[in-house]
């Protein structure tokens, strides 16, 4: 069941077990909880979030294929290193656009869109991230999302900790942002991606040398993995090992081009 929100948050000791939560039909939270009375869903969403209440979406993956009560997961907490806590959330939506609405109102957002094919005619998959400018949770610690002024580029900075100077942009500047055209992962792989910028990006430059404001808190350590000890998540977080795994060749598939 967090097969999909592990990728997005990484491998972490869950610190509660995730339980179904159902909504009523027809309410605003139906893109959020999955309805048991309305039968399958569109896609499955799962979200990463900065703060216990789970009101401040920073990260997501979202799946097409159809999504059922398997893949809803409450409001969660994993402890993903040193101490560092992450909140993460699965759920259902009628479709992607629905689930965007939802979760992330008019924010500004990056988004990566993974097809099936070269021609990008078959989505799988996309993943999202706030573009304000501002420092959010991330997999590897707290990331941002940089944007060129004139919005042909994007890239995904990422730091272990806010109110450093020093940003990494992680797989690599993206340079076709809004454009439509259908990016080739490699040569070695079938699928390829498109780039796209919602709303309006706050443009920001990670390598100046006033540091990230973390509109939360300021994180100090970065991401570690550790494996679950609780029983009753240890069937799902036993997807980490695949994902960092296929992450990595992902990444390194992506840096190859």
């Amino acid at each position: 069941m967090l097969r999909a929100f592990l990728s997005i948050v990484g491998c972490a000791t869950s610190l509660a077990a995730p339980s179904l939560v159902v909504a009523d039909s027809g309410s605003a939270s139906d893109s959020n909880h999955f309805d048991v009375g309305s039968g399958l869903k569109q896609v499955r969403a799962y979200t990463g979030y900065g703060t216990l209440q789970c009101t401040d979406a920073s990260t997501a993956m979202i799946e097409e294929g159809g999504c059922d009560e398997s893949s809803v997961m409450e409001c969660t907490s994993f402890l993903v290193g040193a101490g560092m806590t992450y909140y993460g959330q699965g759920s259902c939506s009628e479709s992607r656009e629905a689930y965007l609405k939802t979760t992330f109102g008019h924010s500004a957002l990056f988004m990566v869109e993974y097809y099936e094919d070269m021609n990008c005619n078959k989505l799988a998959k996309s993943e999202v991230y706030v573009a304000d400018g501002g420092c959010h949770y991330f997999t590897l610690g707290v990331m941002q999302i940089w944007t060129a002024a004139d919005k042909s580029m994007a890239a995904l900075t990422v730091n272990s900790r806010c109110d450093s100077i020093d940003w990494s942009v992680f797989m690599g500047l993206n340079v076709s942002v809004n454009t439509g055209e259908c990016v080739a992962q490699s040569e070695y792989l079938t699928e390829a991606v498109k780039y796209v910028l919602i709303g309006e990006p706050t443009y920001f430059n990670p390598f100046a040398a006033e540091p990230a404001t973390d509109p939360n808190t300021t994180i100090t350590t970065t991401t570690t993995t550790t494996t679950a000890s609780d029983t009753s998540t240890a069937s799902s977080i036993s997807w980490c090992g695949h994902f960092v795994a296929a992450s990595v060749l992902a990444s390194l598939a992506l840096l190859g081009n």
